[in-house]
């Protein structure tokens, strides 16, 4: 009824895959913002079948699914054959890493662009005149074990041995691997570094400007591959020099020695080796935190991410209407 010019799909990886495949019968230009890898790893389920199913066991899962299926129907949502890819015809991707893994699974809109995600830099700016201490060394995200948390309490245990006892190490974050949080914990716990080592847990977004001003160095130690990492934007915006991986969308951002460090995932000697160097050479901290900030603030601000949105979205519009 409502006739939209466009419609524009985010987060698909919290829409029922049905519900897709339902948009992707209608005729209307469609744009889908693909910022996770969401739809190569569930694009033949459910989320609806899904919860239903996990609540099942045995022979009765089977006839969940079966039961949600006919209810689909009956509402005419479509479910679609397990063998059916989703139709992608506009769509803009957060990252070039994330455009080419799509890619790599046949996955190729007709008309696609990178558009990367940006921040609102005055909320995270740097506090001027701040002694920034690189001796506080801070993780900021999920805990699990592709973000690679255990590798950075490893390099601070190595830090330790050295005779570096004066590195910190917190970790705001919660996690849903419970497994490996305690696991991590019991590491701590078995390194004797409890008094360096603080679990955060959660914290709301708007208190993360507060954060990250009370460090000096950011660990971004993932593993996977990021499809674009906000928490580096977010980090060099406030001030800390950034040691991470190159690993995804986050080798887009990060040039070694010059807005970050960068070093290889789960090596945790190769970490320590970059922490200890910002540590010792404070000429190249200061330069490091700089050039990330100046980055952040020429490169990836909110406003110019949402110029390019729009811009996509009204070249979408016009190319649809000269087609129709």
């Amino acid at each position: 009824r409502f006739k939209p010019d466009v419609v524009t799909v985010w987060n698909t990886g919290g829409l029922w895959k049905s519900m897709l495949f339902k948009l992707s019968e209608r005729t209307m230009p469609k744009i889908y913002c693909l910022s996770d890898y969401s739809l190569l790893q569930e694009l033949r389920k459910d989320q609806w079948v899904a919860f239903w199913t996990r609540r099942a066991s045995g022979a009765s899962r089977e006839t969940v699914k079966w039961l949600a299926r006919q209810c689909f129907r009956l509402a005419g949502i479509h479910v679609p054959d397990p063998n059916t890819r989703l139709p992608l015809n506009q769509a803009f991707f957060t990252s070039q890493a994330l455009r080419n893994e799509y890619a790599q699974a046949s996955i190729q809109p007709a008309t696609s662009r990178v558009i990367y995600w940006g921040i609102q830099v005055e909320r995270f700016a740097a506090i001027e005149g701040s002694q920034y201490d690189p001796g506080r060394l801070l993780f900021a995200g999920n805990v699990r074990r592709e973000k690679g948390v255990h590798t950075a309490i490893e390099a601070l245990h190595l830090l330790d041995q050295r005779g570096h006892g004066h590195f910190t190490l917190d970790i705001v974050g919660g996690s849903m691997a419970l497994d490996y949080l305690r696991q991590i914990r019991r590491r701590v716990e078995d390194l004797r570094l409890s008094d360096r080592v603080k679990f955060l847990g959660p914290v709301p977004h708007d208190s993360m400007p507060d954060i990250y001003r009370g460090y000096g160095i950011l660990l971004f130690p993932s593993i996977w591959k990021e499809p674009f990492a906000l928490t580096i934007l977010e980090a060099m915006a406030s001030g800390l020099a950034v040691v991470s991986t190159a690993r995804g969308g986050s080798a887009e951002i990060l040039r070694d020695g010059q807005n970050a460090l960068v070093f290889t995932a789960e090596d945790h000697q190769d970490l320590a080796d970059n922490v200890q160097l910002l540590w010792n050479d404070r000429e190249l901290y200061d330069r490091v935190r700089l050039a990330g900030r100046q980055l952040v603030q020429s490169q990836y601000t909110l406003v110019q991410m949402v110029d390019r949105i729009e811009d996509f979205i009204e070249q979408t519009i016009r190319r649809s209407l000269s087609e129709g």
